[in-house]
């Protein structure tokens, strides 16, 4: 039953004359959602465990101005470049448009839920993808030969205090949870940040111990990514974005650059930018996911296919190993996921998501922002989890930060408040 006020301004008193009885009926409206100047959480006789659930519509709610908490930051590993979007913090989040952060929260027997929304324009849903010979950082110093690791993602993080040297921390990804129907879910003691216990979302897609220059391991094995999800819907991911189902990479990398240049550079371009000089108006072949979401057979159909591509006699005589190595060239212009998804485990799958984001085919175009469903059980009973007794303390300490687009930069706020009502 959603959460009504009771009129006690108005009632209508309905008169009957059965057995000269009056009957007097009260008028119930929904209530009116209120601005409060912390985040308060209010009971739920049902669980309002979807992003459109009614209870949402009528629930007080709370602003949060966000201000720059770290800005000018650049990561400091090789190889790791093009992550910082929000170099200049909140002159570059979404764009210079305001956040429009609004946070809204509820409770039962069992769960916390908070429903969180925000303006972002872009949707940035790749994380460390892996690029061979790919683009300089503007930003950042760095080899750009051979193998590097660039893009990163958007996320929102919300931190709970458990005592004065540790916190219980919650960040959904675009890129490594969402797509799971999870956040991730970690331990921040000092400057020191940990994985709760259990399998984790996802893993590194490298294929030596040098996450950002080894290259990928993994790609894309051509079976439709379905996903059962525990409380959100269903869904598909897009391979140009998202590894699930997953093969190991046999071709060779090298062979195919050099196969590239030989052949594919004068229309394509030395980097695949297009405008090459002996067909100025081919494509770029850089668009994110364009080839890692397509399986060889489907492209070996469409490169071969005169009438889509100018270099289809030349195609046609690669052995199906040379293929192999070229497609992978094509698919390093796109960008290899940088990480493989899987179902967590154990305490790092305490925190469940639902969303508003399309996962089937995304794309980093316009985007309207994103409304985003935490929920997780009041009490876990995991020592790496903040436990929420509401029966002693209602009022608990959080911080709350935005990322769009880069790996170091936040904005956001501190020190926020949730209460139980």
């Amino acid at each position: 039953m959603e959460r009504y006020a009771k009129t006690s301004a108005i009632s209508v008193i309905i008169l009957f004359t059965f057995s000269c009885t009056y009957f007097q009926k009260e008028i119930y409206v929904p209530q009116t959602p209120e601005l409060t100047s912390s985040l308060e959480a209010a009971w739920a006789d049902i669980p309002p465990n979807t992003t459109n659930a009614g209870f949402w519509t009528t629930a007080d709610y709370v602003e949060v101005e966000v201000t720059d908490i770290e800005k000018e930051q650049l990561s400091p590993d090789d190889g790791l470049l093009n992550v910082n979007g929000m170099y200049n913090g909140l002159a570059d989040f979404n764009q210079g448009q305001p956040a429009e952060l609004v946070l809204k929260a509820a409770y039962d027997h069992e769960n916390l839920y908070i429903l969180t929304t925000w303006k972002d324009n872009t949707n940035n849903a790749s994380k460390g993808n892996w690029l061979y010979n790919g683009p300089a950082d503007p930003l950042k110093d760095g080899d750009t030969a051979g193998w590097t690791s660039q893009r990163s993602n958007d996320e929102i993080t919300f931190t709970f205090e458990r005592n004065e040297n540790s916190k219980d921390v919650w960040k959904w990804s675009l890129a490594l949870s969402e797509p799971m129907g999870y956040a991730i879910d970690m331990v921040q003691s000092g400057q020191e940040m940990m994985y709760d216990s259990g399998e984790k979302l996802f893993e590194r897609n490298a294929s030596g111990t040098d996450p950002y220059r080894s290259g990928p391991k993994y790609e894309w094995n051509g079976d439709q990514q379905d996903v059962q999800r525990e409380l959100s819907a269903n869904t598909i991911l897009d391979p140009g974005y998202y590894l699930l189902n997953k093969s190991e990479i046999t071709a060779d990398i090298l062979n195919g650059e050099a196969r590239y240049q030989q052949r594919c550079s004068f229309c394509h371009g030395d980097n695949g930018e297009g405008g090459g000089y002996f067909y100025s108006a081919s494509p770029s072949l850089q668009e994110q996911g364009k080839y890692t979401r397509l399986t060889l057979a489907a492209l070996d159909n469409s490169l071969a296919d005169d009438s889509v591509h100018r270099g289809a006699s030349y195609w046609r005589k690669l052995s199906l190993e040379e293929k192999e190595d070229v497609v992978a060239r094509l698919r390093s212009f796109s960008g290899y996921p940088g990480y493989f998804l899987q179902t967590p485990s154990g305490s790092s799958s305490d925190v469940k998501a639902v969303s508003t984001a399309n996962l089937a085919r995304i794309g980093s175009g316009s985007g309207a922002g994103y409304k985003v469903l935490l929920i997780r059980k009041l009490q876990t009973g995991n020592e790496d989890d903040i436990q929420f007794n509401i029966s002693q303390i209602r009022d608990y300490v959080f911080s709350i930060y935005l990322t769009d687009n880069d790996h170091r930069n936040l904005v956001g706020k501190t020190d926020l408040h949730l209460n139980f009502k």
